[in-house]
């Protein structure tokens, strides 16, 4: 148990640090504006005339994409480990109160 515990707190740090990179101005001028929101909105505006022109073009864009698709999933999954994280330990808690024992 201890160890899943701990596991779980570090699941809620990271939701904390990801938090508050969301909430920093440069993070999200760069990060989420610039490379996540107005890279796939370029990436895909590009997308036919590039298709026509290269294979070896269409490459790099699906590279771009999957980079950009893989990022928000590393950040999806901090936060759904994080919530559940909260989750797990409301129930700690609340069994904690009912009967009177932690393990």
């Amino acid at each position: 148990m201890n160890e899943e515990i701990a596991q779980v707190e570090s699941d809620l740090e990271l939701g904390q640090s990801l938090a508050r990179l969301k909430n920093n101005r440069d993070f999200k001028k760069l990060i989420l504006k610039m490379y996540l929101e107005d890279g796939a909105i370029m990436l895909t505006k590009n997308l036919k005339k590039i298709k026509y022109n290269s294979n070896a073009k269409m490459d790099i864009i699906n590279d771009e994409y999957i980079a950009r698709s893989s990022l928000y999933g590393f950040m999806d999954d901090i936060e759904a480990n994080a919530l559940s994280g909260a989750e797990y330990m409301k129930e700690l808690a609340e069994e904690g109160e009912t009967d009177g024992s932690r393990e």
